[in-house]
């Protein structure tokens, strides 16, 4: 996977950002952000034949918010709701729902994707 990646990387443009006090975060919840994102950015990646991926965290109590927008060939969300055809969207959103959050995808055909994860910070939690 390592190896793909890379390759993957040469040819996309990649940018972050990142807003807030990353402290903020308590461990589970980084955690768990982390695979959700790294799923979103394997996806993007994998599928979209994007030409640019844009990662935005931002930490802004009492809510994470998390996206990952690329300027890829798009797909139905409804599909992705088909038992079966998309095990890592799916695992995503069960992710997400763990800590209390969501997983929004808004996607077309030839329009790119925008996920957005929120996920409510609980005070005194670090």
């Amino acid at each position: 996977m390592h190896g793909y990646l890379e390759s993957a990387l040469a040819d996309v443009g990649t940018g972050l950002e990142f807003r807030g006090d990353e402290r903020l975060i308590p461990a589970p919840v980084r955690g768990e952000l982390f695979l959700i994102l790294r799923e979103a950015l394997r996806n993007a990646y994998a599928h979209a034949d994007a030409t640019h991926i844009q990662v935005t965290i931002d930490v802004a109590p009492p809510l994470l918010s998390a996206s990952v927008v690329d300027d890829g060939r798009g797909f139905d969300p409804a599909l992705s709701n088909d038992p079966g055809r998309s095990t890592g969207l799916a695992s995503m959103r069960e992710r997400a729902a763990l800590l209390g959050g969501t997983v929004t995808i808004t996607s077309a055909p030839g329009r790119g994707t925008h996920l957005r994860i929120d996920v409510p910070l609980v005070r005194g939690a670090t």
